[in-house]
């Protein structure tokens, strides 16, 4: 809960994200041993969820958002955002999330006072000629029974 308000997984790695960026601080996963052991102790479990699909967009990485010069500014905001800060790949296991591959794009156009397009999963896989697949998401569970 954030402000009164619930957010997402997505929502909440983004962010989390962000302030270990901004804080100099090393990401640790959410799924390692020590994270689930000591989510444990509070009453938290790590589960997979098939009713909670994620998808993702396949062959692709995300380098670092970054902002560019007036002279690079040729074609759309998202030529310029995958020009400048993708990699297309020929291994399946690099993957990005959707819901992050919008932020990250935004973020881009924010940063570089572009605007900014409203995508969709079949908008981008056909402009950038790219797959996608649905996957179960992991969701936070809390075991209230265990607190008792």
């Amino acid at each position: 809960v954030h402000g009164g308000t619930k957010i997402t997984g997505t929502e909440l790695k983004l962010w989390y994200e962000k302030f270990c960026y901004l804080s100099d601080f090393t990401e640790v996963k959410l799924s390692d041993e020590a994270v689930l052991k000591n989510l444990g102790q509070f009453g938290f479990t790590l589960e997979e969820s098939i009713a909670h699909q994620t998808t993702y967009f396949v062959n692709i990485i995300i380098m670092e958002v970054k902002k560019i010069s007036i002279s690079q500014r040729k074609g759309s905001s998202l030529d310029l955002f995958v020009e400048n800060c993708c990699q297309f790949t020929k291994f399946d296991l690099d993957t990005v999330e959707e819901t992050i591959f919008i932020w990250k794009y935004k973020e881009f156009c924010r940063l570089n006072y572009l605007p900014a397009e409203n995508l969709t999963t079949s908008a981008i896989e056909s402009r950038l000629n790219v797959s996608s697949r649905s996957m179960p998401s992991f969701v936070l569970k809390r075991n209230t029974e265990s607190l008792k």
